[in-house]
């Protein structure tokens, strides 16, 4: 956006500064998402003990109190995932 403030074009067109600037805006999140993805572990785990009394007692019934020392999950969508 600098450039095209220095060299006259947006002070010639005003109008193309926030189509630019969304497009420029657009492109870099299509690209950043999936890299930021593809980086970084998306699954987390969580000792059994820290969990909610209230998630506690449904794991506890559906493992017919075995439940797992560990429970994993997804970071981005807060989804419980079982592994």
């Amino acid at each position: 956006m600098d450039y095209l403030e220095k060299r006259g074009t947006l002070s010639r067109y005003r109008w193309l500064a926030l189509p630019i600037s969304l497009g420029v805006l657009g492109i870099c999140l299509t690209f950043a998402t999936p890299l930021a993805c593809a980086l970084f572990k998306q699954k987390a785990s969580l000792p059994f003990s820290r969990l909610e009394d209230e998630l506690k007692c449904k794991l506890h019934k559906t493992y017919d109190h075995n439940a797992p020392k560990y429970v994993f999950y997804s970071r981005i969508l807060h989804i419980p995932v079982r592994s």
